[in-house]
């Protein structure tokens, strides 16, 4: 893999890590201690019920795609 390849899949998380940087000051000037902890842990009860709601049926598409053998349609 080459050095431009792996900056361009960095390019995400590297954006959303800055993202999140920027904004946070801007959410504790709006919003009191409470509120910020509020929605923290509504996006932690959000993420978890995400993983519990899809079953891992994400991975296990990617798995068992890989595994599967494909008859030819013609």
């Amino acid at each position: 893999m080459t050095p431009k390849k792996i900056a361009a899949f960095a390019i995400g998380p590297i954006g959303g890590a800055l993202l999140s940087l920027i904004t946070l000051p801007v959410i504790t000037w709006f919003f009191t201690q409470e509120d910020v902890g509020r929605i923290a842990m509504f996006q932690v009860a959000i993420s978890f019920s995400v993983l519990l709601f899809s079953l891992g049926l994400d991975q296990s598409y990617v798995r068992e795609f890989h595994e599967e053998k494909i008859s030819p349609l013609f």
